[in-house]
Order: structure tokens, then sequence, then C-alpha cells
């Protein structure tokens, strides 16, 4: 089995898939939202006061977070492009109730949190970071859970099996641990 991680490949994709941005645009006017988008349904609150999230990292030009997150709930998803030195104000001091963390802040983030799950411990990086009523911070991985559920999903058993990860990126310290956990006799 070989898993490709390599970041050159997904710059390449990306830049390949740019197209699709219009089409995805066009896509999220056209569909009906799934959630109603009165606000009186959320006493107390605006639709966009209800719940802030967003995505956290240094140069996210190419995400198509904001229009995904549109699609799914009643809560704003903000893009936060934040230089190093801003890191420890924003969070916090942010007005966010929960982030997804991107490259380069993955391990940069941990200092900042009260608290780790035992995945995001496991791994040395975090991914999302939850605000909890006290305004601490509990961080968590859930890049382990995605790639293992992609991995049982498409029905993949690397019990016994000789795996090959293509790449040194922090996704292969998250593959390797799934592949670990799931019994591959020898990762490469």
């Amino acid at each position: 089995m070989i898993f490709e991680l390599s970041r050159g490949y997904q710059r390449k994709r990306n830049n390949s898939i740019s197209p699709l941005y219009n089409q995805i645009s066009e896509s999220i006017e056209n569909t009906p939202k799934c959630f109603p988008q009165n606000p009186e349904i959320y006493p107390g609150s605006d639709k966009t006061s209800f719940m802030k999230f967003g995505l956290l990292g240094r140069k996210l030009g190419h995400s198509y977070s904001p229009q995904i997150h549109a699609l799914l709930g009643p809560y704003s998803y903000s893009l936060f492009e934040k230089e190093p030195e801003e890191l420890e104000s924003f969070l916090r001091n942010g007005d966010w109730k929960g982030i997804n963390v991107t490259v380069p802040y993955k391990k940069d983030v941990i200092p900042y949190c009260q608290s780790l799950t035992d995945c995001a411990k496991k791994l040395g990086a975090v991914n999302t970071i939850i605000r909890q009523k006290d305004g601490s911070l509990v961080g968590h991985n859930t890049d382990y859970f995605g790639f293992r559920w992609l991995m049982e999903h498409a029905e993949i058993n690397p019990t016994g099996q000789k795996c090959l990860i293509l790449g040194s990126g922090g996704a292969s310290v998250t593959v390797r641990a799934v592949l670990e956990d799931l019994g591959a006799a020898e990762i490469v």
C-alpha cells in the first residue's frame, strides 16, 4: 500500500482545480440552505453572532472552507490569516468559539491550549481548537479519526501489510499512527 502525502502534489493538484472555485460559488448560491435563515429560530442572536468559527493559518487564499461551511449550518466561518507574531493575541483574545488550524500552526498553538485530547498529545499536533465557556482552549486532532474512517470506509485493511508512506510532512505522522493502530506489519 502506498500513501502519497507530498506537498508538491497538493500544490499541483490545487492549482489544477482552481476553475472549480466558480462552480462551487455558483452551486452554493443556487443550493437551498439546510437551516432556516430566520434569526428568530435562535433567540437572542442573529445568524452571524450565533456561532463564530474559522480557519487559522498563514496563507489561506486557496481555501474553500467558507463556501463549504456556508452549506453546513447557521454560523459564520471566516479565514484568519495570521503572522506568527499575531498568534498569541489571536488565540487569547479572538472572538471565536472554535477554529480549525492548518500549516504552519498545528504545533505552534499547543502552548496556548489549556488541555489537549489524547490524540492531539499522541500526534503532537492540533488541528481544531474549541473555546470553552470559561475561556480555556482545548486542542483536538481530528486528522487521525478522519484518516482512520477513510481507511475503514474504503475497506482498506493494512493489518499484516507492508505500507509505504510517500512524504514526511505533518500528515505522515497521522497516517503512520493510524497504520500502526490498524496493525500494519511494516511501515516505510
